[in-house]
């Protein structure tokens, strides 16, 4: 049997670093009282700048990702 994945937000990602950050207690105990794990939080700041914005490599991996499906779809509709 397969466990269900939980889905977050953005917002509640976003959140969730902003809080990480601010906070002065470790990202375990903050990951803790959300009810998360602390390497899913930790993912989550890699992933999301101080303010909770999406970090710059993050903006870049998402659009490389766009103009890669782009680039499939242009490519399938020649053929």
């Amino acid at each position: 049997m397969s466990a269900i994945r939980e889905q977050y937000s953005e917002e509640f990602k976003s959140n969730a670093v902003k809080l990480s950050y601010a906070s002065s207690s470790s990202v375990s105990e903050v990951a803790g009282d959300l009810g998360i794990s602390a390497s899913l939080l930790s993912c989550w700041r890699s992933k999301y700048s101080k303010n909770g914005g999406l970090s710059k490599s993050a903006d870049l991996e998402e659009e490389l990702k766009d103009l890669r499906l782009k680039n499939a779809d242009l490519t399938a509709s020649k053929s």
